[in-house]
């Protein structure tokens, strides 16, 4: 039994260290693999296309950087492994490609010899190769500086794309350039395959006037070209694999299991989720100041007080508790590099994004279905008291969950037989996982950074029409009294100052979206990518915690006390008696041991089972989040539309 007394309970509060590796080959042995790396592919480009534009304020975010995940990272682990150079070019004589090459290219709506990288993916997408092998071929193929793909390179993509459909490497496409060979043929589905530039889908939501010329010749359009590409050509129309919300792959389900419950898990309900309010106190100290955060239960209606000491004491304790559970991380109190503390900046925005880590750990913690249970934490949240306080005289017992919680049969059986090989699959594919998501965070945090940047300059854009206006109307008449204009110049003044004044409720829209993407989206897919990234710490844990002696020492050292006992049984020699009860009460101890270490494999192998599930039933959550970020940028968008239709009603008022 290990225990916290009040002599104990001072925990470390300084730098939480950022986990470097997750992988290992086997998720219940430990193994090193120190000599893989990234592929050279990998590291130069997987992530080239979002870091031409990333500034130096993310170069060293420890929430979106996801260099720290790639350094044991081997090419092995790859659903579809191939390595590329890191720019295919070459002169395509368009005479000599296939038919399909050009017809395909007709379909991705071409402007000025060239395509949207939107539509060329679609084009890719329907030959059914996977995203990743797509997009890592539009990343090799594509100008990282242009956001279009001329017909050249989106041949060598459909070639390459043709190359993985057969099983050959898609490297082949440089060596077929150079030779002149001819080109092979993709499978393509262009069934389901609508492509329209924005603008068109976007009105094409709407139903079509019958005064509209525009309306009935688009679809007309459409309708012939996707008629004109199905005639005569090797496509294949499959049903396509529906997705488990975004990052759990069909393949990572339990066989036979068409949801993502469990009958000794609580039921899961997406739309209720409990949810735990982080905010950021005044600071307190005479002379050291430090920050408090005031953690509000929305579920229980309470509101403690509590600092960042006492997160990490909530942290520890349930690690050594539940040290095979999902326990997610902690944000880190300062970063710091070989022990030297690096500036944060502004330390407001980093106590913010800090807060808002806090937030996401408690927010997980009281939905898990074993966590949300323990005393511990139901503590943390309810104590009013200085927690500090209560440890001095309260005593914690840190008993790890195997050596008391016993497992019934239905439970043991429950658990599958191929579970090693299944978590193995899944800990190859987690870098991978991981670092698509951290791109995508890094993504949308400099989306959310253009908005902020984009009002703050149509502020500025307000201010300076306003000012601008007051100059030309007073010139270098007298000071309060407006100089003469003619009538041009005054209308013209009004237009400005309704433009300025529109202009200002535009800023107002990019300031309120900005909010909401920064409190909402960006959150969420922060919380989805630390799935992951915690997932990997249950691996590591995995790896140092799970061994236990049985095989090496007490099943071999039971077996020979067994044979002494037979030994001293068949001599019966003087005092046999006492050595044969002292060896037997020796060979049931060792039992004993066995039997309850044994118990702990099976619990530790139920552990990770139930974790697993409980991770792709949250993973779920994304999905909600993702269809809110859509409904957010469609209204952003008509709000936006409406605010510049007001401005050009209101001016054409003022010319007449």
């Amino acid at each position: 039994m290990t225990s916290l007394n009040p002599s104990q309970n001072k925990l470390q509060t300084e730098n939480q260290t950022i986990p470097s590796d997750l992988i290992s080959s086997s998720p219940l042995t430990n193994t090193s693999n120190s000599n893989s790396s990234y592929p050279n592919y990998l590291q130069s480009q997987s992530s080239s296309t979002l870091s031409q534009s990333t500034p130096e304020l993310y170069a060293h975010d420890p929430w979106s950087s996801p260099t720290h995940l790639t350094k044991t990272f081997s090419s092995s682990s790859i659903n579809e492994p191939f390595t590329l150079p890191n720019k295919i070019e070459g002169h395509i004589s368009e005479a000599a490609l296939p038919n399909v090459y050009h017809q395909a290219f007709n379909a991705a709506d071409p402007s000025a010899g060239t395509i949207s990288l939107a539509n060329a993916h679609r084009v890719l997408a329907s030959s059914g190769v996977g995203a990743s092998t797509i997009e890592r071929i539009l990343s090799v193929t594509s100008d990282h500086r242009s956001s279009r793909l001329t017909k050249s390179d989106f041949s060598i993509a459909l070639a390459a794309v043709a190359f993985s459909q057969q099983g050959k490497p898609p490297r082949a496409v440089q060596q077929l350039i150079s030779r002149n060979a001819p080109f092979p043929i993709p499978t393509l589905d262009f069934g389901p395959l609508v492509l329209t530039s924005p603008a068109r889908s976007s009105y094409n939501r709407r139903s079509a006037s019958p005064e509209d010329p525009w309306s009935s010749s688009t679809i007309k359009s459409r309708t012939n070209v996707s008629s004109t590409i199905t005639n005569g050509l090797p496509f294949v129309v499959e049903e396509q694999e529906p997705l488990l919300g975004f990052g759990l792959e069909t393949s990572l389900l339990p066989e036979g299991t068409t949801n993502l419950s469990s009958q000794f898990l609580p039921p899961f309900d997406r739309l209720q989720q409990d949810l735990v309010t982080v905010r950021l106190s005044a600071p307190e100290g005479w002379i050291l100041k430090y920050n408090v955060y005031s953690v509000d239960h929305e579920k229980k209606g309470t509101s403690v007080p509590r600092r960042y000491s006492d997160f990490v004491w909530l942290h520890e304790c349930l690690l050594k508790r539940y040290p095979f559970r999902l326990v997610p991380g902690l944000p880190p109190k300062r970063i710091a590099i070989s022990g030297h503390h690096l500036a944060t900046g502004d330390e407001t925005a980093f106590i913010e994004r800090r807060r808002r880590g806090l937030q996401r750990f408690l927010t997980y913690l009281v939905n898990h279905p074993v966590l949300s249970a323990d005393n511990i934490l139901s503590t943390f949240l309810c104590e009013p008291s200085d927690l500090a306080t209560w440890r001095s005289h309260s005593t914690v017992h840190l008993i790890e969950e195997s050596a008391v919680i016993r497992l019934t049969p239905a439970e043991e059986m429950s658990i599958p037989e191929d579970l090693d090989s299944r978590l193995s699959g899944f800990r190859s594919r987690l870098p991978l996982i991981v670092e698509h998501w951290s791109r995508i965070c890094a993504g949308l945090e400099r989306v959310t950074r253009r908005y902020e940047a984009q009002a703050a300059d149509f502020t500025r854009i307000q201010l300076a029409l306003g000012s601008a206006v007051e100059s030309e109307r007073t010139g270098s008449g007298t000071v309060g009294h407006a100089c003469w204009r003619p009538a041009e110049a005054r209308r013209a003044e009004d237009e400005i100052e309704v433009v300025a004044h529109h202009v200002g409720k535009h800023s107002d829209l990019l300031d309120r979206r900005t909010r909401r993407l920064a409190l909402s989206t960006n959150e969420e897919v922060r919380a989805h990518r630390e799935l992951y990234t915690d997932f990997g710490g249950l691996f590591n844990r995995l790896d140092k915690l799970s061994i236990d002696d049985v095989d090496k020492r007490l099943k071999p050292r039971a077996e020979m006390n067994s044979k002494k006992l037979e030994e001293v049984r068949n001599l019966r020699k003087s005092g046999w008696e006492e050595e044969s009860d002292k060896l037997r009460n020796l060979i049931e101890i060792d039992r004993a041991g066995i039997e309850s270490k044994l118990r702990r494999r099976v619990f530790i192998r139920w552990c990770l089972w139930q974790e697993w599930i409980h991770l792709m039933r949250m993973g779920s959550l994304i999905g909600k989040g993702l269809r809110e970020f859509v409904d957010d940028e469609r209204r952003f968008g008509e709000r936006a539309l409406s605010n510049w239709g007001e401005v050009s009603d209101a001016i054409e008022g003022l010319v007449r």
